[in-house]
């Protein structure tokens, strides 16, 4: 204690300042050695956290836009296959239909208007080139990531000096190719940059095939579609059961297209995303496999309504044939696989593989 101490020296005079100094000295020395090895491991600690920190950016980065170059992709898609789709099907009304009648010309005309419009909105939007840059980006970052782990990360694991220099080296090379890169590219939408962000804060570092981007405007739109089927049906059944024509009525399909328009209304209730975040019900998902886009009434009712268009050349059928055949092309383009990270290094496993190794 400082006090003995204290008293130890007023007693021994000189000889006492001099061995009490000289114990100091010891003292300092025998606690300088861990405390200095604390600094030590508490600055390889802080530059370790540094260097996962750069990571863990650089790997945001990457599947932010592999999942905005994914985005767009589908978006091009949407567009553009429908497009396709519709002039060949132009060539082949000219073709197999005969004469030139009214109910030929507005088939055609209606044909090629609705495909000048996708063709329109698709080049407005630019979705092809938006899509390419993204995917060039997403290669870059994967290039940096690779880049890091072999020659930051890796060769750091055993000598803190080493992972300190190479991070100062790695930092400066990587800052100049990101800001060549971002003067050229288009920003990332913010609700894809948030989805991915709180992907990664929930702990996923690698792809997910449960995890796709949810877009708001296209959850609207689908609201619309999945509604459009349901008003056309109803309007089918006025039609079948209270015709104009005792020879326009046909109770049977009447019957079932207003059974079809009910329990599509009540479908589209039950499957409307609960406010707690939860998952639907079993009795939800009953309903879409029945009565959805793509459920086996829509389907057998969609093929009925093309049996009586094409036999019996009923054109009032065409008010729920073709929102029924949009929202089916709907529902199955929305199912097409997002986020596929084969094209840009594969899933980040290799830290993972890493760490395990060590361990």
């Amino acid at each position: 204690p400082d006090s003995e101490r204290a008293t130890v020296v007023v007693k021994a005079g000189a000889e006492g300042r001099r061995v009490m100094e000289a114990k100091a000295e010891h003292d300092d020395v025998e606690l300088g050695a861990p405390l200095a090895k604390a600094c030590a491991a508490e600055e390889s600690g802080f530059c370790r956290h540094t260097a996962q920190a750069v990571r863990d950016r650089i790997l945001l980065s990457r599947d932010t836009h592999t999942y905005a170059s994914e985005f767009f992709r589908h978006r091009y898609f949407l567009l553009s296959v429908p497009s396709v789709v519709l002039a060949a099907t132009v060539g082949v009304v000219e073709v197999v239909v005969p004469g030139d009648g009214p109910w030929r010309k507005a088939a055609v005309a209606t044909l090629s208007a609705v495909n000048t419009c996708l063709i329109t909105v698709s080049n407005m939007y630019g979705f092809q080139s938006v899509k390419d840059q993204h995917f060039q980006a997403a290669k870059m970052y994967s290039g940096l990531l690779t880049e890091f782990d072999y020659s930051v990360w890796f060769p750091g694991q055993e000598n803190q000096d080493v992972l300190e220099k190479a991070l100062k080296v790695y930092l400066e090379h990587a800052q100049k190719r990101i800001a060549e890169l971002v003067t050229h590219l288009p920003p990332v939408p913010m609700f894809i940059h948030e989805q991915v962000r709180r992907q990664h804060q929930g702990g996923a570092r690698s792809y997910d095939p449960a995890f796709y981007i949810q877009d708001p405007a296209l959850e609207r739109f689908r609201g619309f579609m999945d509604l459009m089927p349901a008003l056309g049906a109803a309007s089918v059944a006025m039609w079948d059961l209270v015709g104009s024509e005792q020879g326009s009525r046909n109770l049977p399909q009447g019957i079932a297209m207003a059974i079809f328009a009910l329990q599509c209304v009540i479908w589209i209730a039950v499957s409307s995303p609960p406010p707690d975040g939860s998952k639907h019900s079993a009795i939800a998902s009953a309903y879409g496999m029945l009565f959805g886009p793509e459920g086996v009434a829509s389907v057998a009712l969609l093929t009925w309504s093309f049996v009586y268009l094409l036999r019996r050349s009923d054109l009032w059928q065409l008010a729920f044939a073709l929102p029924q055949s949009f929202a089916l092309l709907f529902a199955v383009a929305q199912r097409r696989p997002r986020g596929d990270y084969t094209a840009v290094g594969g899933p980040d496993g290799g830290l993972q593989g890493f760490e395990r190794e060590l361990r």
